[in-house]
Order: structure tokens, then C-alpha cells, then sequence
């Protein structure tokens, strides 16, 4: 299926560096990005206007992956596992307690950006 999205800004590549183009299209087929640019005269199965929006594709959110191993809990725990995942006594009682210090949590969210 062949989608092309619409927006006010995209962030694209012209060969050389990047670029912000203003009222313009990316075309994306699967997991492939097919035409990035400001008139995609093929035809689509379908448009997505997306408008005063900043579509900026292939980027990765390496924010989300400094912070994933917490949803691995929520995401990967079958039902047998996931009532075993209920706050227990003490920590209803006492509330959240940080588990790492500053500086190992700085490098957990550092670590993906240097890898």
C-alpha cells in the first residue's frame, strides 16, 4: 500500500544536507520511504493530510529508547505474569522511591545516542 502524507514542513535530504520544505509530501510504500518533495504525480491507495504539521521521516526517537526497558513490563507480560506486577503493600504505603541516582539514569538515556 502506497501512502503520502501532507504537511505544512517536512524535513528532507537533498543529496548534500538536510532541508525544511514548506507545503510538501512524503510517499511511503511498507517500510520504505519512496519520494520525499513537493509534487508526487503517481498515483496512491491514500492521502493523509496532515496539516500545520512538521513530518520528518526516518528519524528515530532516541528519547523513547533510552527509556524502553519500563515497558517491556507492560508490554510483554502475559496474563499469568501481569498479576504479579501489582504495587505491592509497601510501596502503596510509602509511595515511589527512585531506584537509580542521577548520574545512572543520565547514562541509561545517554547510552542509545552513543550507540
Amino acid at each position: 500500500m502506497k501512502t503520502k502524507l501532507k504537511g505544512q514542513y517536512v524535513i528532507g535530504y537533498n543529496g548534500e544536507d538536510h532541508v525544511i520544505l514548506k507545503d510538501a509530501e512524503v510517499v511511503y510504500e511498507g517500510t520504505s520511504i519512496i519520494y520525499v518533495g513537493k509534487e508526487y504525480t503517481e498515483s496512491v491507495d491514500e492521502t493523509i493530510d496532515c496539516g500545520n504539521a512538521v513530518i520528518s521521516p526516518g528519524f528515530i526517537d532516541l528519547n523513547a529508547l533510552g527509556d524502553i526497558d519500563h515497558d517491556i513490563i507492560h508490554v510483554e507480560a502475559d496474563n499469568e505474569k501481569s498479576k504479579n506486577l501489582l504495587w505491592s503493600e509497601k510501596y502503596m504505603k510509602n509511595g515511589p522511591q527512585e531506584v537509580m541516582t542521577e548520574e545512572e539514569e543520565a547514562f541509561k538515556s545517554l547510552m542509545p545516542i552513543a550507540n
